[in-house]
C-alpha cells in the first residue's frame, strides 16, 4: 500500500502496513497466507444425535465457500459453532486467526452471519 499524502495516513492504515511488514520479517521475507476460515475435526452432538461429525475445511482470502447438504446435514449447526453461538464438543476452528473458543469476541468482529432465525 502506497501513501501519497501524509494526510491520507490513518492510524488503521499505519497499523495494517506495520502488521504486513512484521509478518513479512517474521516469515523470512515471504508473505504468510493466513486462512480466513480454518476448521479442523469440528464435532457437535445433541444427546445421541450427531449433528456435525468431524468436519475439516479451509477458506483463504478471496475464496467463496458454500455449505451444501440436505436438511439435517449439520450446516446450521456448523455455522452456529463458527459464529460462536454454540460450542463444539471437540475440534477447533478459527476465523481470521482468532480461535472460536478462546477469542469469541474477536471472531464476531470479523464475521458477518445472518441466520434465517435467531439462534437459541
Amino acid at each position: 500500500m502506497q501513501i501519497d499524502n501524509l494526510q491520507d495516513l490513518t492510524v488503521e492504515k499505519f497499523l495494517v502496513n506495520l502488521y504486513v511488514i512484521l509478518v513479512k520479517l517474521a516469515s523470512g521475507g515471504r508473505f504468510l497466507e493466513i486462512s480466513m476460515i480454518q476448521v479442523k475435526e469440528l464435532r457437535r452432538s445433541f444427546g445421541p444425535v450427531v449433528a456435525v461429525d468431524g468436519i475439516s475445511f479451509e477458506a483463504k482470502k478471496g475464496e467463496v465457500l458454500g455449505l451444501l447438504g440436505p436438511n439435517g446435514a449439520g450446516k446450521t449447526t456448523a455455522m452456529r459453532m463458527l459464529a460462536c453461538f454454540i460450542t463444539p464438543d471437540s475440534g477447533t476452528a478459527s476465523i481470521c486467526g482468532h480461535d472460536i473458543l478462546r477469542n469469541p469476541v474477536e471472531v464476531r468482529r470479523c464475521l458477518g452471519y445472518l441466520a434465517e432465525n435467531s439462534p437459541a
